[in-house]
């Protein structure tokens, strides 16, 4: 098939998309201890694209913004699992905006950010600062074509994992 066929195809099964509605998936996760891998399906929000894993990798750890003391923090970093999207199809990048919500289940803590990124392979890149203890995660990833929410996917990615305190100073 010809690529002007493909992105003609593309453009009127864009539209189909468009009249049915959004897609909404959920993920798994698997844990060990302060690092967690979640995976969460996407449909690609451009029709003519294949489908996808966000594959989030969940780190907890610590660290500082100086003149700030070091605090407990979560690291998020997630990317497409598939590497064969047709970059070169997309009439612009995709635009990804990711809703991490955290609760704190030691000190009953909650807490909700949001980060909007636009790159050519859908991207999900995030610090949080929790406070140690064992937190429990939900990052949403909302995925849209043509650098805004065209066509918008939906994808939730769910865990748990420990985060630790910093050391202590001493002086």
């Amino acid at each position: 098939m010809s690529t002007f066929r493909r992105a003609g195809a593309g453009i009127v099964a864009l539209g189909a998309v468009l009249a049915l509605g959004t897609g909404l998936s959920a993920g798994t996760a698997s844990a060990e201890g302060n690092f967690v891998t979640s995976v969460c399906h996407s449909e690609n929000p451009f029709p003519w694209q294949p489908a996808f894993n966000y594959v989030l990798d969940v780190r907890a750890g610590y660290g500082s913004n100086a003149p700030w003391p070091q605090q407990s923090l979560i690291f998020v970093n997630g990317v497409s699992d598939n590497r064969n999207i047709e970059v070169a199809l997309n009439l612009a990048p995709y635009a990804v905006s990711t809703r991490f919500d955290w609760h704190n289940i030691n000190t009953d803590q909650r807490g909700s950010t949001t980060f909007d990124q636009t790159q050519p392979i859908p991207t999900v890149r995030a610090t949080v600062a929790p406070g140690p203890g064992r937190i429990e995660f939900t990052s949403t990833q909302t995925t849209g074509a043509l650098f805004s929410f065209l066509n918008p996917q939906i994808s939730v990615c769910k865990g748990v994992l420990d985060v630790p305190a910093p050391p202590r100073r001493t002086r």
